[in-house]
């Protein structure tokens, strides 16, 4: 029980510091988290846009990569792929990084009532 609180209030504190741009205590926040339990998918997923957005495009592709292979729903897999061709692009790699927007089409994107990572509505 104890565990799962601490891996819920360190989320909760890096969603905090997601929503304030803060990128690099997330990561700090998250990588704790995932020491309690490295197979969460929404902590994994949090770390990894964590990465993107903090310019560790490297780290990022290598959880997005692992998320990928899990089952997952089409909204999941429509912004990981995305967040991936975002963390190719970062690293110069332009073909691989349409490649990956261009794969994203072919999940669903969410509807406008549906929040992002980030808390945005899209």
């Amino acid at each position: 029980m104890f565990k799962k609180l601490q891996i819920q209030w360190l989320s909760l504190m890096a969603h905090v510091h997601i929503q304030q741009r803060q990128f690099q205590p997330a990561i700090v926040l998250l990588e704790a988290s995932m020491e309690l339990k490295p197979k969460h998918f929404e902590v994994v997923k949090a770390l990894a846009f964590s990465y993107l957005k903090g310019q560790r495009p490297s780290c990022c592709l290598r959880l997005i990569d692992g998320l990928l292979k899990s089952p997952i729903s089409k909204t999941d897999k429509y912004f990981l792929t995305q967040m991936k061709g975002q963390a190719l692009w970062q690293l110069d790699e332009r073909d691989k990084a349409n490649a990956a927007f261009t794969q994203s089409k072919h999940f669903s994107m969410p509807k406008s009532s549906e929040k992002t990572l980030t808390g945005d509505i899209v």
